[in-house]
């Protein structure tokens, strides 16, 4: 019964400490490629992280995709590490390639 509470508890946290930690992710990408893009081109101030996470929740919240399990197969480890890693990546991926094209600007 403790164990099971203690799990839970766990799965939790982790899961709270991942959303924190994409959102921030998010907002640090956007910070970056606003100071990239928009501030030299716009003459837009920098943004702070704060702004950044901010904007970031408002653009994420008005452009929400939810995506539903189809099959047995989506239920799997492997599928469940995908759908935890692809936030994550896809920020670190439009980060890079964000730098590239600021490299050409």
């Amino acid at each position: 019964m403790i164990a099971g509470l203690l799990l839970v508890l766990a799965i939790f946290a982790f899961g709270l400490a991942y959303i924190c930690g994409v959102t921030v992710l998010y907002g640090w990408v956007l910070s970056k490629l606003w100071l990239w893009f928009m501030v030299p081109f716009f003459g837009f101030k920098p943004l702070t992280l704060a702004y950044a996470i901010g904007i970031s929740l408002v653009i994420r919240f008005m452009t929400f995709q939810y995506i539903p399990l189809q099959t047995e197969e989506d239920k799997s480890w492997e599928h469940a590490v995908a759908l935890l890693a692809a936030p994550i990546l896809g920020g670190l991926f439009t980060l890079g390639f964000g730098y590239i094209v600021h490299l050409y600007v």
